[in-house]
């Protein structure tokens, strides 16, 4: 299935609010505004933008205001934007009711060859355990069948199997891998060990692949962003209710944030 069209489809089922925060609106960036503005209603939070509905915040209490129109539900998905990372999180934490330190950030991924899939975390903390590793996977299985996909999971490790008993933290993730892959086939789904092997899980179409710590992670995220040329790669936030998109903070064009915001706000709907 394509997942890109699958997210058109979506996006374009029932027009829907979407907040952004802004306080630097860039050319490249208004032209994104106009562009998803065919499939969705924008708020610009912060500084105005001709054509489009705004409501004022300072840099100072941008990340309060943003958070405030998603959790009283005056939009129905909001994008990060412009809003300072760390803080917007303290403001979701708090008024949210969530941990700070559960709060979880996935990505997703569409390749030049339109391949397509989800990942967990790239935050360094994350996915050390077991129990991380877990908890993310298990959020991301209900993120890939809203969309109407059969998951396949495709665990990744720092070690290749000829390597194992070398290095002891590289064991971990090993042994991580094959306990979970094993879980997972209990309960129904396809999943396997590729090891060190991310374009092989790709090729044989996993739409989950799992990160062997949040650290390898973001090395991937961050060499995909610098060293690949227009790469569709979104930021959301996962087991939470609400409908939040992150992004990079240096992000020009929110045409594919406002796309996956739409779409995932849709596949809740035709749920209800």
């Amino acid at each position: 299935m394509d997942l890109k069209k699958t997210l058109e489809n979506l996006a374009s089922k029932k027009k829907v609010k979407i907040g952004i925060g802004l306080h630097t609106p860039t050319p490249s960036i208004v032209k994104s505004l106009k562009k998803a503005s065919s499939f969705c209603d924008i708020v610009v939070i912060g500084k105005k933008v001709p054509n489009f509905k705004h409501i004022a915040a300072t840099r100072k209490n941008m990340e309060e205001v943003t958070l405030k129109e998603v959790i009283n539900k005056k939009v129905d998905a909001l994008i990060r934007g412009q809003s300072d990372a760390f803080l917007f999180e303290d403001y979701l934490a708090r008024l949210g009711g969530y941990d700070r330190k559960g709060l979880l950030v996935f990505e997703l991924f569409i390749d030049q060859f339109d391949r397509s899939f989800f990942t967990t975390s790239g935050s360094h903390p994350d996915g050390w355990t077991i129990r991380s590793k877990k908890m993310q996977v298990d959020e991301l299985i209900k993120v890939v069948q809203s969309f109407g996909l059969k998951p396949k999971i495709g665990f990744r490790t720092w070690v290749r199997p000829g390597s194992v008993g070398r290095n002891f933290f590289f064991d971990q993730t090993w042994e991580q891998a094959e306990y979970l892959v094993e879980d997972y086939k209990k309960q129904g789904f396809r999943a396997k060990n590729y090891n060190i092997e991310i374009e092989t899980a790709v090729a044989d179409g996993c739409n989950i692949v799992v990160f062997a710590t949040g650290a390898g992670g973001n090395i991937f995220s961050r060499a995909l962003l610098f060293f690949t040329k227009n790469p569709f790669v979104v930021y959301f936030h996962g087991g939470i209710k609400e409908v939040i998109i992150q992004n990079n903070r240096t992000l020009q064009d929110y045409y594919n944030n406002f796309l996956l915001g739409a779409a995932m706000v849709n596949s809740k709907r035709k749920k209800k």
